[in-house]
């Protein structure tokens, strides 16, 4: 899940009224991306709040990786 606090985001982020990533996302078919299920927006606090919820993957989080391997390789 990505959660945007919308007062953050321009102008420039968005396409008819939706995320320009969520766009993208829908877009894109290819078995080495992660998929898309839902994009919406939802108000707490009163504050405006985009979100991206993705599939499930499962395995180490980046942060396990580098504490294993100490750094990433550009290749």
């Amino acid at each position: 899940m990505k959660l945007f606090n919308s007062s953050r985001l321009n102008r420039y982020s968005f396409v008819d009224g939706e995320l320009l990533e969520a766009q993208i996302l829908k877009e894109l078919k290819n078995s080495n991306t992660i998929k898309l299920l839902d994009a919406g927006e939802t108000i707490k606090n009163n504050q405006k709040f985009h979100f991206l919820i993705f599939e499930f993957v499962s395995g180490e989080s980046l942060q396990e990786k580098l504490t294993r391997d100490g750094s990433l390789s550009e290749y």
